[in-house]
């Protein structure tokens, strides 16, 4: 597993963790549950799942929230980008200072390939 994936486990065990620690759901079981995150490059990521029999245990829930966290596309290093002929013209391969520039089309589709999307 990857440390980003590791890392989204954690904040995602503390999410259930702090839901059901809430007064107003002392006592009360989950059915169906939503996790949504708004990514930095502006894109969104949704995804619901609903339980076959209701549960209150974190463990239950973060052992079934874990796989829907898979689906999340996988983070493409600079490392990679620059090791792609592809990307050669890129502004952000040639000037290293760069954190943000526009992508071409076909770039961004490759990027999204990469990324297993």
């Amino acid at each position: 597993m990857s440390e980003v994936r590791a890392v989204l486990l954690d904040a995602l065990g503390t999410l259930v963790e702090r839901t059901l620690a809430r007064p107003d759901r002392v006592g009360r079981f989950v059915r169906k549950v939503a996790v949504s995150a708004q990514l930095v490059g502006g894109g969104s990521w949704r995804r619901t799942l609903t339980l076959r029999e209701p549960a209150a245990e974190i463990d239950r829930l973060r052992i079934a929230l874990g796989p829907k966290l898979a689906e999340l596309p996988a983070p493409v290093t600079l490392a990679a980008i620059k090791a792609d002929p592809a990307f050669a013209e890129l502004a952000l391969v040639r000037q290293g200072r760069l954190s943000v520039v526009p992508v071409p089309e076909p770039l961004w589709k490759r990027l999204l390939k990469m990324a297993g999307r």
